[in-house]
């Protein structure tokens, strides 16, 4: 069945999301300063990323449910499942991505002297707005488009250390907690289900892959590689930022224990020298 986008265009779909995403972002300009003292300290390209960050965690809560009840509803997620099955759910979730992705994209795009990895990120969302905006017109592979979706699962706890770093809060206990769970959601969604993913539909169901129009084939097949590319690059830059914390807890630990070392040496020392004067004595 194919979307309904491909009679109706898809610019009037998706400029709705943008608005939303555009009103959470300047809910969280406007807002964050009031209701965080961190927030007022910052200065205009970091309050745009704190927002940005917010709007990020927010697209999270909507297009994880979104996708897997989409998932659900047509088993994208099987291996029986045709590339030409699209409903009007699994649309509203590609379309919701792009509207997304084009808002934070405008963000990225007014703060791009001041972000960092810009470059890395005008890749992944350009890709984005392509691969999901093909899906959402055309109506195919939506066993590869929707599932996807699921990775931004992992983006609460992306932003979690942003903020609890923000706030000051990069030493402590629950920074380390967030960094764990950052971690595991990231190597389970976005490394082994994406790779499992990729291996299901571009190899295990490589038959019905190509059965598609060319547009679909030769973009998919170009676009998935550099989302496995940079998902990987990501992984092991949390990886490092882990390892770096575990340590620096390791070292702080193994400190702390050198102190309380110290310590009983010298209660020891001092009631020894206490004993030793009233035998003298």
């Amino acid at each position: 069945m194919l979307a309904p986008l491909m009679h109706q265009g898809w610019g009037p779909a998706v400029l709705p999301w943008v608005a939303f995403y555009g009103l959470v972002y300047g809910t969280a300009w406007v807002l964050g300063p009031l209701l965080l003292p961190h927030c007022r300290k910052l200065d205009p390209p970091s309050r745009a990323y704190w927002a940005s960050s917010v709007v990020s965690t927010v697209n999270s809560f909507v297009l994880t449910p979104l996708a897997w009840r989409a998932c659900e509803q047509s088993e994208l997620l099987s291996l029986r499942t045709s590339f030409t099955v699209s409903t009007h759910l699994s649309t509203t979730a590609c379309v919701a991505m792009v509207g997304y992705t084009v808002w934070d994209s405008l963000v990225l795009f007014r703060y791009r002297a001041h972000w960092s990895s810009v470059g890395m990120y005008a890749v992944h969302h350009a890709g984005s707005i392509l691969a999901w905006g093909l899906c959402a017109v055309s109506g195919y592979a939506h066993v590869i488009a929707v599932p996807t979706l699921l990775f931004e699962a992992t983006a609460p706890f992306v932003n979690a250390r942003y903020f609890l770093a923000t706030a000051g809060l990069k030493e402590s206990v629950l920074y380390t907690i967030n960094g764990v769970l950052m971690f595991l959601s990231f190597f389970v969604v976005r490394v082994v289900f994406n790779w499992w993913l990729y291996l299901s539909r571009f190899w295990w169901q490589r038959e019905l892959m190509w059965q598609l129009p060319p547009a679909i084939v030769v973009s998919f097949n170009c676009l998935f590689p550099v989302n496995l590319a940079l998902q990987m690059l990501w992984f092991v830059k949390i990886a490092k930022g882990l390892l770096a914390v575990l340590s620096r807890c390791h070292a702080d630990g193994l400190r702390d224990r050198e102190l309380l070392v110290t310590r009983e040496e010298l209660a020891y020392e001092a009631v020894a020298k206490r004993d030793g004067e009233g035998e003298c004595v």
